[in-house]
C-alpha cells in the first residue's frame, strides 16, 4: 500500500523545526510539542513509537552520548530550553540537590509539599465544619469546596482526627 501524504521529516529536521534559537547566552525554546511538565520532545520513528526529550538531543548533538545513569539538566531551570551551554549532566540526586539549591522544592507542613493549608488550618477547618457550610468554609481559606470536603472526611489531612488533634 502506498503511503499517502509528505514523507515524515528525519529526526534532526523535526528537532530544528522546532526550535527557537536566539542569542548564545538565552534560552532556546522548543516551540512544539511538550509533556505535561513543559519538557518539549519528539517522536522517534521506531516501532515502540517512542519519543525523545529534545533538551537530551540538543546535548548529544553538542556533547557527545549521554552516559547511562545519566540525567540532563538545566542551569536556567526553563523545561523548554534546548540551549546546550544551559544544559549539564547530572544524577537525579544532583537533580534533586539542584531543585533544592534554587529554592524550587516544593514546602509545606508535615513534609506535604503541594499544601497550601498549615495543620492550625486543618483543626480550624474541622471545628469550623461543624457550624458553617462548606463553600463558605472554602471561601475563608482561600480554597475549593471539594478540599474542605475531602478535610472533613478525612480524605485529605487523614491524620488529623476529626476533633482537630493529631492521630496518634
Amino acid at each position: 500500500m502506498a503511503q499517502r501524504g509528505p514523507k515524515p521529516l528525519a529526526l534532526l529536521d523535526r528537532f530544528r523545526r522546532g526550535l527557537r534559537a536566539g542569542a548564545p547566552s538565552a534560552c532556546w525554546l522548543w516551540g512544539r510539542r511538550t509533556d505535561g511538565r513543559g519538557k518539549g520532545h519528539v517522536r522517534i520513528a521506531d516501532d515502540a513509537g517512542g519519543r525523545i526529550y529534545v533538551h537530551r538531543l540538543a546535548y548529544e548533538l553538542a556533547h557527545g552520548a549521554i552516559p547511562a545513569g545519566l540525567d540532563v539538566l538545566h542551569h536556567c531551570d526553563v523545561p523548554r530550553c534546548c540551549n546546550p551551554a544551559h544544559l549539564f549532566l547530572g544524577t537525579q540526586a544532583d537533580n534533586m540537590a539542584d531543585k533544592v539549591r534554587k529554592g524550587r522544592q516544593a514546602r509545606g507542613e508535615d513534609g506535604i509539599g503541594s499544601s497550601r493549608l498549615t495543620l492550625a488550618q486543618i483543626r480550624e477547618i474541622h471545628t469550623l465544619g461543624k457550624t458553617l457550610l462548606q463553600r463558605e468554609i472554602a471561601a475563608r481559606f482561600g480554597v475549593r469546596r471539594p478540599t474542605i470536603s475531602r478535610i472533613l472526611n478525612g480524605t485529605r489531612w487523614p491524620h488529623v482526627a476529626a476533633g482537630g488533634a493529631p492521630c496518634p
